[in-house]
């Protein structure tokens, strides 16, 4: 398994070169919602801090999944 983030999340070939979303972005865009986050955007930059969060969980999620772990 490759230790880069940009592993595919479904991989299609193209004379033997991958593309499409990474596994990463998909991790990332179905993370659970932040749990410092109440309420909806109000401009004082928490977009920002959900997609940190959210990359952070993905992180995570690649880390877990590298070690074998459920």
């Amino acid at each position: 398994m490759s230790d880069t983030k940009d592993v595919p999340a479904f991989p299609v070939t193209q004379q033997h070169d991958y593309c499409g979303m990474t596994l990463r972005d998909y991790f990332a865009a179905h993370a659970p919602p932040c749990p410092n986050w109440f309420g909806e955007q109000n401009g004082n930059g928490e977009s920002g801090r959900i997609a940190t969060w959210n990359y952070h969980f993905a992180d995570a999620m690649l880390k877990a999944r590298k070690e074998g772990r459920p």
